[in-house]
């Protein structure tokens, strides 16, 4: 079985500091995420996208062009040598009361069939509840980064682990 680290996108890879005025981009948080992302695939992990891009059912942003963005974003990961195994995003709004939006575990579910994947050794990392909740109710330990909205993380949703950014994991994983 496949050991995974599912990650949220905006916020914990790519900056969303202008959230919710300026639609999140395809600018990585390059100096926060590249060492441990790095670190993660020397551990054997499998990095897989999860996220919300309501944006679509918002009228605010094409399919083609979240699509473009999710590209653009695993072109700069591969440049830096850094694979991005798969990814899943919903584009609803959470009016739609879909089934696949996180806090719902769907696509992590999803994720989970499709590449053969172990739960109880992977990861759900994120910068919100809605990344913790879909984690803990996948059934994976949850790793709250402190970027984007995690700089103002409070919740009654606790996550396993707190670190500052994605470059500090190897401190939580190592001693788990």
């Amino acid at each position: 079985m496949v050991k995974a680290i599912f990650l949220d996108k905006d916020g914990t890879l790519v900056d969303n500091s202008g959230y919710p005025t300026i639609i999140p981009t395809d600018k990585l948080l390059y100096h926060d995420i590249l060492v441990g992302l790095s670190w993660l695939q020397q551990q054997g992990y499998v990095l897989i996208l999860i996220s919300n891009q309501s944006w679509i059912a918002k009228g605010r942003l094409s399919q083609t062009e979240v699509q473009m963005i999710f590209s653009s974003v695993w072109q700069q990961l591969r440049q830096a040598d850094i694979l991005i195994k798969d990814m899943f995003y919903c584009p609803h709004a959470s009016w739609d009361n879909c089934s696949c939006r996180k806090p719902l575990p769907k696509l992590i579910l999803k994720a989970v069939k499709k590449h053969g994947i172990d739960l109880s050794k992977s990861y759900m990392v994120g910068d919100m509840e809605d990344d913790i909740l879909a984690g803990q109710r996948a059934g994976v330990k949850t790793i709250l980064v402190q970027t984007g909205c995690g700089k103002k993380y409070v919740s009654t949703v606790i996550p396993d682990f707190i670190i500052s950014n994605l470059n500090h994991i190897h401190e939580v994983i190592d001693n788990d």
